[in-house]
């Protein structure tokens, strides 16, 4: 009876292990959550950009190669999952949301602010760093209305007479300007350039920064325009950038959160500041 035993026991011994080893011959080396799984396999990490040049988060050097804090910071998080960076351009801030909604894009990021409203259309991030706007005053209209530097901001917040403000379409810092000044009329362009030069030539009263040290690089590069406008902060405001990925990928938001973390807990963040000069930021 107990030889009975045995070989029964000894069969059941054989087919389990066989089983086992079925399951291991036929399963992958490493399982990953289905999102993370379906970037790994096709071998790249498409990251939706505005296509601006916004140094120094984004922009093209002088080889016309995309660089910047978040260009290095997308490269190190395309690194960390094993795959090739791609940068997918978007004309637009709220362009670079709908890329990701509609998946043509796995996450998208540059100084992208949170709202509610992107919020509908796609998952965020935990901010990776925040920052307050900047207002570039014209000179000009500062003396026609008789107001001075230290009290632009409060004027512009109590005026009655008509006032125009720029501001880069689509950017977040758009609809601070609808928030912050309702009674406003919001004038749209293209490029943070065009709206800048605007207010330093006086076609609108002032115009609102989409990005920190955006002001400070107009006036290195156009020196002579630091006579006929004045950077004014806005503190009551702060942007908070994120970064977005589709609603179906959870499991890599989780996991972007997580090397968010360990990126600002290893100084990696400070590191990328000091690299680019950047100001202005709170990570």
């Amino acid at each position: 009876m107990k030889r009975l035993v045995s070989i029964f026991l000894l069969c059941v011994m054989t087919t389990l292990c066989a089983a086992a080893w079925a399951v291991n011959a036929t399963s992958p080396k490493h399982a990953y959550p289905p999102d993370i799984a379906h970037i790994k396999k096709k071998g790249t990490l498409v990251v939706a950009f505005y296509n601006g040049n916004v140094p120094p988060f984004f922009y093209h050097d002088s080889k016309n190669q995309w660089t910047g804090i978040d260009i290095d910071l997308a490269k190190m998080i395309a690194e960390q999952l094993g795959v090739k960076l791609v940068v997918k351009p978007s004309n637009t801030y709220d362009g670079i949301v709908d890329m990701v909604a509609r998946r043509q894009a796995d996450i998208g990021m540059g100084l992208l602010g949170i709202t509610p409203q992107r919020a509908l259309k796609v998952r965020f991030s935990n901010r990776y760093y925040a920052f307050n706007p900047r207002l570039l005053f014209s000179r000009v209209q500062l003396g026609e209305r008789g107001w001075t530097v230290w009290d632009a901001m409060n004027q512009l917040k109590n005026t009655k007479t008509p006032v125009k403000l720029g501001a880069l379409e689509s950017s977040l810092t758009y609809t601070m300007i609808k928030q912050t000044f309702p009674n406003a009329e919001i004038v749209a362009f293209p490029t943070i350039e065009a709206a800048l030069q605007a207010a330093t030539d006086g076609k609108v009263l002032a115009t609102i920064s989409s990005a920190p040290g955006e002001i400070s690089n107009w006036f290195d590069s156009h020196p002579q325009n630091a006579l006929r406008a004045v950077e004014v902060d806005l503190p009551e405001q702060t942007v908070i950038v994120g970064i977005a990925v589709p609603w179906q990928s959870e499991n890599l938001r989780q996991w972007l959160n997580i090397y968010i973390e360990y990126v600002k807990m290893n100084h990696i963040q400070e590191h990328l500041f000091e690299k680019y000069n950047a100001e202005g930021l709170e990570n």
